[in-house]
């Protein structure tokens, strides 16, 4: 279950890299809200495999542990990143990443093509 939230967080992050969300997006192309919705898929993307690939590292830690009490999801997953020296201001990415990526999803929910 790890190695596939790990994958799935993977796929996020090089979708969001390699910008292959934007045929989501044909109404805005080539506008300058088609730019904004641009850097808002590309920072949402890789906020939310981030996230997904901090969750799939604590579930195969578990795993490997034999501790089914450690995989807590995304919650546990920043807490323990709380723990590091650059845990806050990861965290703080991650945030906006995620508040990004909920823009953007509302974006394609209104006009993108599913």
């Amino acid at each position: 279950m790890g190695a596939l939230v790990l994958g799935i967080g993977g796929y996020f992050v090089f979708k969001g890299c390699a910008r292959r969300f934007r045929p989501e997006l044909r109404y805005f192309a080539h506008t300058r809200r088609g730019h904004l919705l641009n850097a808002l898929g590309v920072a949402g993307h890789v906020g939310k495999g981030i996230a997904l690939v901090l969750v799939g590292m604590l579930f195969i830690a578990a795993a490997i542990n034999h501790r089914a009490e450690e995989s807590t999801g995304l919650d546990g997953s920043l807490q323990a990143l709380l723990d590091y020296s650059f845990g806050a201001p990861l965290i703080l990415a991650i945030a906006a990443g995620l508040i990004c990526y909920g823009i953007f999803a509302l974006a394609r929910a209104r006009w993108g093509r599913m």
